[in-house]
């Protein structure tokens, strides 16, 4: 019983190095809070790696749904392996607008975390042509939380307020940002939502060779 027991722990321990970030029961993304003011926070992110898929349309709900049963399906084993893969949170959305174009229609491109178990392996690759992998270095977000479940409208207005708040920062970026929901659709209460923002930060000559070498063999491997 002592030698289960131990075993037990020592199991535990292993999982919560590896999966430090947990929403729900579900990996999440680890990441540093830099500086944090009244309404949004600076954060620091590691290297990620996401399975993708785009639309272009009028409407932000109407590409989330279309995209999401893609990226869905290539979950529950939509891929060349069959293999189903853990759930992971967020789930998020790089939204392009338009600027200055009457004839442009915005861009939305969904994502879905990838595990970090499957890191060290190869991932399954989609039967789904439209789907993608990207990898991504770390980066630096400023983000802003807040709940319930927004319609489209509130989803613009959140960043709006974010692009508001950090219009002195030379640093935030100015041509798109990131739509995240925590939570399943069935969560009623106490949802948690971000906008990110991308803000940009000087990389060292070293970091930009090794994300040059790892995106080469992501794209071999796809």
């Amino acid at each position: 019983m002592k030698v289960w027991i131990l075993l037990t722990t020592c199991l535990a321990v292993q999982i919560g190095q590896c999966l430090s970030c947990l929403h729900r029961g579900v990996e999440c993304i680890d990441y540093e809070v830099l500086n944090r003011h009244p309404e949004y926070e600076e954060r620091q992110y590691p290297a990620t790696v996401w399975i993708s898929a785009k639309e272009s349309g009028p409407s932000l709900s109407r590409a989330q749904i279309n995209l999401y049963k893609k990226l869905f399906r290539y979950i529950q084993g939509d891929n060349l392996k069959g293999e189903f893969i853990n759930s992971t949170t967020p789930t998020r959305t790089k939204v392009i607008p338009c600027k200055g174009d009457s004839l442009c229609e915005p861009t939305y491109i969904m994502s879905l975390l990838i595990p970090k178990d499957l890191y060290d392996d190869t991932f399954p690759i989609p039967t789904d042509v439209d789907l993608y992998f990207e990898r991504e270095p770390p980066r630096r977000y400023v983000v802003r939380s807040f709940g319930g479940r927004p319609s489209e409208s509130q989803w613009v207005t959140e960043a709006q307020k974010l692009a508001d708040l950090t219009l002195k920062d030379l640093g935030v970026a100015r041509d798109h940002y990131y739509l995240n929901w925590y939570d399943p659709p069935l969560q009623l209460f106490n949802r948690l939502n971000e906008v990110w923002i991308t803000k940009s930060i000087k990389k060292k000559a070293s970091e930009q060779k090794k994300f040059i070498r790892d995106q080469n063999d992501l794209n071999e491997v796809c």
